[in-house]
């Protein structure tokens, strides 16, 4: 006999949930360093639990902000994606409306990537945005991640800009 998976649905993440995704925020922090070693070159990893602690209230703030949401894909109850965005007023030069939306986490559990549920996050946060207006949404992805650029790309987004990191200098 062959288990089938439960379906995946999509429920609103409130910022007083922030818990319950913190493992597979932890997985999305060391796929990062693994993925982008050389960003080590300017700025030293934090430990796991150093950057939960610095991630986690920086989600609450997004939250609070007029048009955020979070999202998490449950299999059968158990958390196993999750997705925030905001939204923030667009660039000047594009005509691309007054806000855009900003993909600020997409992060999925190890043992669920690649079957569908980054897909099924952003299509939601594309629809909900798109309901709400926006007509655009930026998306950052580390530069070494190419398994990430790839996967945005099928979704039809394209690279646009280039993101520098540089250290700040007191010259005195």
């Amino acid at each position: 006999m062959t288990e089938t998976a439960a379906p995946i649905t999509i429920e609103d993440l409130p910022s007083d949930s922030l818990e319950e995704i913190r493992e597979i925020w932890l997985e999305l922090h060391e796929h990062h360093i693994s993925t982008d070693p050389t960003r080590a070159a300017v700025a030293r990893p934090r430990t796991a639990e150093q950057a939960w602690r610095f991630r986690r209230p920086a989600m609450e703030r997004w939250l609070r902000e007029p048009g955020a949401f979070a999202l998490v894909a449950r299999d059968a109850a158990a958390p196993v994606g999750f997705a925030v965005a905001t939204v923030k007023d667009a660039p000047g030069t594009w005509d691309v409306g007054d806000r855009i939306g900003v993909l600020e986490i997409l992060a999925i559990a190890a043992g669920r990537r690649r079957q569908g549920v980054g897909g099924m996050l952003t299509s939601e946060v594309s629809r909900r945005l798109a309901a709400d207006g926006i007509s655009m949404m930026q998306i950052e992805v580390l530069a070494t991640n190419e398994e990430a650029s790839r996967f945005y790309e099928r979704m039809g987004a394209a690279e646009s800009s280039r993101l520098y990191w540089l250290l700040t200098k007191d010259d005195d």
